[in-house]
């Protein structure tokens, strides 16, 4: 017992003894904490008195300056709000200013350089925009696009038919002879490649090429005088000249045209010569052939029959010039244009007259 008293005793001691190093600690920290926010608040107040020294001292300097300002006289000094505060806390007059020599004698160098600036740009307007506006325009419309969406009698399609024509030129047949002029017939169409190509070369005439994967483009001109241009994917084509609905003239005439596959489409490029072109040409049609399947052959379509006259026509036939519809291809062309008289056309009995294309 009595052992076990001097051990209770013991650690009586021991924990008053940790308690007192304890708090001697915290008050320790305690005091430290304090001293270090005295000499905080000591250091702030030395800087913000510090920054108020500077600031004063700017201040002083400032007016200095103002000051001077005004006693020499400068321009704007007498009419600054803290120029003038100044010269009334100093009881300061400013100098009298010198007598105004006039808008030519204060502003000489920038009235002599606006001067030269606008005579500069007289001068390039005249040189550059005047002869530009005297030129003979250019075209006015690079390309003429369509779009083949429908079968011969007006059902829609998922893929459409690209085409498009622009103005043409290729070389003379000699390098004496002037270029040749025409138009250019661009393609981008889908590729079904059921039908077999045709037995003849690529790039050579091919007759009855419509009984292939062919896309056809028909231009009229009055008198039912018209151009059937056929082209296949494989790079054959065939045109034919018609002098009066149906009536053949010529057959299979030269023409230069490439084509190339890729994938599920083809495209293909023709330059026709106004040789070939009817005189006055004001209208078109055009068509495509494929067979789709090996059991569905399809005929489409730009300008299709209207489902109202299906009744009069059951079979596709290109050649129904009634439902052809303007063109009017001057528009690729400067103001002005005439289309070129063709010597082709020219043997029928009736003269080919000089009448501008029709406005449509």
């Amino acid at each position: 017992d009595e052992q076990a008293a001097i051990a209770k005793k013991e650690r009586a001691e021991k924990a008053k003894q940790e308690k007192k190093e304890k708090d001697e600690k915290a008050a320790q920290a305690k005091k430290e904490k304090e001293d270090r926010q005295q000499r905080e608040k000591k250091e702030k107040e030395e800087a913000r008195k510090k920054e108020r020294e500077q600031k004063e001292e700017r201040m002083n300097t400032d007016k200095e300056e103002v000051k001077e300002k005004l006693m020499a006289g400068e321009k704007g000094a007498d009419t600054d709000p803290d120029a003038i505060e100044i010269l009334a806390e100093e009881g300061l007059k400013p100098a009298e200013k010198k007598r105004s020599e006039g808008i030519w004698e204060e502003n000489r160098k920038v009235i002599i350089l606006g001067i030269v600036a606008f005579a500069l740009v007289v001068v390039i307007v005249i040189a550059v925009v005047v002869p530009v506006t005297q030129r003979t325009p250019y075209r006015m419309e690079p390309y003429l696009n369509f779009s083949i969406t429908t079968t011969w009698n007006s059902t829609p399609i998922a893929q459409p038919f690209n085409f498009s024509l622009e103005a043409g030129e290729t070389a003379g047949t000699d390098p004496t002879n002037p270029p040749v002029q025409g138009l250019t017939v661009n393609m981008d169409l889908p590729f079904f490649g059921v039908d077999p190509a045709p037995a003849g070369p690529p790039g050579q005439p091919f007759d009855q090429l419509w009984n292939y994967e062919v896309f056809e483009i028909f231009l009229l001109g009055p008198e039912d005088r018209y151009l059937e241009l056929e082209f296949g994917p494989y790079g054959h084509h065939l045109v034919l000249r018609l002098d009066g609905y149906r009536q053949v003239a010529e057959t299979q005439l030269p023409l230069q045209y490439t084509a190339r596959r890729t994938g599920d489409r083809w495209t293909g490029q023709a330059f026709i010569p106004f040789d070939y072109i009817p005189p006055r040409l004001g209208w078109m049609n055009a068509y495509a052939i494929q067979n789709v399947s090996s059991s569905e052959r399809r005929y489409l379509a730009l300008y299709p029959i209207p489902k109202d006259d299906l009744a009069a026509s059951l079979e596709p036939d290109f050649h129904k010039l009634g439902y052809f519809k303007p063109l009017n291809i001057s528009v690729l062309y400067p103001a002005g244009w005439k289309q070129p008289l063709p010597e082709r056309w020219s043997s029928r009995a009736a003269p080919v007259q000089e009448t501008p294309v029709e406005q449509t």
